[in-house]
């Protein structure tokens, strides 16, 4: 996404976009280019992805795999491994005794950390991931509560958030402490779909009824104000590139744009489908992905360009280290590339 300077004649701009950005007024978001479908996993249906750098990403599935890649469609060098094993006689597990991992996050190249629907959480090096730490962090009387998605804002400083709205943050490398607090308790049936860190200070995660809780993760502070930003819907993903400015998405195509410190939502409407992730990596530039094949990228609050990058997998997750360079991951174990 190109950015201009006020005061300085770019010969390469047309005058009216010029005096746009000189202006403040938006402009339009440069569409990314796909690349066409790369094979990365073949175990189960991936549910996340995370890229720690240019040369590296990492993506968990429902059957306990991770696979680790290189966001190159040229040359992936994908590798899978089983890394979860959990529990056989929990039924959120598969017959061979893999659990579902929900959620990973890697704070660094050497360093992911995945999260699964049996409480567990997993850190490992993605370069080697055959043999990765595990820790029961959020264990209930039958099994574990599901931990719904991890944000790690450093490699010490991992949140994660579960299906009876509680948060949980504790350090990868030493995971024993972690206590569950509750942030959204307005009733037993919400649970916490979706966080975003853009500190090690504060967290915002979104609901399953339309409601978005901000928190310190550090203070351990429990029954916060959760706030409605659309209420009564599905919030399936949340990306927040800064402390003052959070987007949200929905099951019926919308995208939610607010500041959680004071939230006055501005709703979108930016695709026909329900939207299954989001990446952020500026304040004027995200990635939305939706259930039938098509990647949605632009300012939020302003313009929005679709593309179909699948037409028979749903779209699971996406990742983006810049504007210029985004990782989407569907239901069939494939990656695409954007640039």
């Amino acid at each position: 996404m190109q950015q201009y300077r006020c005061g300085i004649r770019l010969v390469s701009v047309a005058l009216g976009l010029f005096v746009a950005a000189c202006l403040g007024a938006p402009v339009r978001a440069q569409a990314l280019s796909w690349s066409t479908s790369v094979p990365v996993d073949s175990h189960g249906r991936p549910t996340s992805v995370s890229c720690p750098s240019r040369t590296l990403c990492a993506t968990v599935d429902t059957n306990g795999h991770e696979s680790t890649f290189a966001p190159d469609p040229s040359a992936p060098d994908a590798v899978s491994d089983l890394i979860d094993m959990g529990d056989p006689s929990d039924t959120a597990c598969v017959s061979a005794g893999q659990c579902a991992l929900e959620s990973i996050a890697c704070p660094s190249v050497a360093e992911c950390v995945a999260v699964d629907v049996n409480g567990l959480e997993y850190t490992f090096d993605p370069r080697s991931p055959g043999a990765p730490r595990d820790a029961y962090i959020d264990p209930a009387d039958n099994g574990g509560y599901s931990l719904n998605s991890v944000a790690c804002p450093s490699t010490t400083r991992c949140t994660a958030v579960d299906s009876i709205a509680a948060q949980l943050m504790f350090n990868p490398l030493s995971p024993s402490g972690a206590k569950d607090v509750q942030v959204d308790t307005r009733n037993s049936s919400v649970e916490l779909d979706s966080v975003a860190c853009p500190s090690t200070r504060q967290c915002t995660a979104v609901d399953s009824q339309g409601y978005a809780v901000t928190f310190n993760p550090t203070s351990q502070k429990a029954f916060l104000k959760a706030v409605v930003i659309e209420r009564g819907q599905f919030l399936n993903g949340v990306a927040c590139p800064a402390t003052s400015q959070c987007t949200a998405v929905d099951r019926h195509g919308n995208e939610i744009t607010f500041d959680p410190k004071s939230p006055h939502p501005h709703r979108a409407s930016i695709d026909t489908y329900g939207l299954n992730g989001i990446a952020c990596p500026s304040l004027r530039f995200c990635v939305a992905v939706d259930r039938h094949g098509r990647a949605v990228a632009g300012d939020p609050g302003h313009h929005w360009t679709t593309s179909r990058l699948s037409s028979s997998a749903r779209l699971e997750a996406v990742a983006c280290r810049s504007s210029s360079e985004c990782v989407v991951v569907d239901s069939a174990g494939e990656v695409f590339i954007g640039q």
